[in-house]
């Protein structure tokens, strides 16, 4: 009985704070291509690292707690995370592989999330393809002007 309760309020207290202070993100992985809409929880920890000339190297890194249940595969270097700000600004964050960095782990003892390591990343360049060719292709403009080539 204590471990069914203690389940209960366990899940109760993840699933409140995860609706109180998570953020909804798109988890994109590199290996399936593959994208999921889910609601995750931002937090924050330390790395550090010692270089070779013995100076130790500390890093903030943006983490994520993610329910296992919400997200099929298990987060791996190159994966992406998309952030939305209340301005509709996105954030790009890859999963971490560094030295003396995990790139994720089971958030807690119960296998309930997983506390995926990211950095934040630019934004991937926006392309653009423009139909036509260089022989002239009218792209529909009603005064019979064409971009590329001769005009008729």
């Amino acid at each position: 009985m204590t471990s069914f309760l203690s389940n209960t309020i366990r899940n109760v207290l993840r699933a409140t704070t995860k609706q109180l202070a998570g953020v909804d993100i798109v988890y994109k992985s590199f290996h399936t291509g593959l994208s999921y809409a889910i609601r995750a929880t931002p937090d924050a920890s330390r790395a550090e690292s010692e270089t070779l000339e013995g100076l130790v190297m500390s890093a903030r890194i943006r983490d994520y707690k993610i329910d296992i249940a919400d997200l099929p595969v298990i987060p791996q270097h190159k994966d992406t995370i998309v952030e939305t700000d209340d301005n509709g600004v996105e954030q790009h964050y890859m999963v971490l592989q560094e030295a003396g960095v995990r790139e994720t782990e089971p958030g807690d003892n119960f296998s309930v999330y997983w506390r995926v390591h990211t950095k934040m990343i630019p934004a991937p360049a926006v392309t653009q393809t423009i139909y036509g060719n260089a022989a002239g292709t009218a792209f529909g403009n009603d005064a019979g002007t064409t971009y590329g080539g001769a005009s008729s």
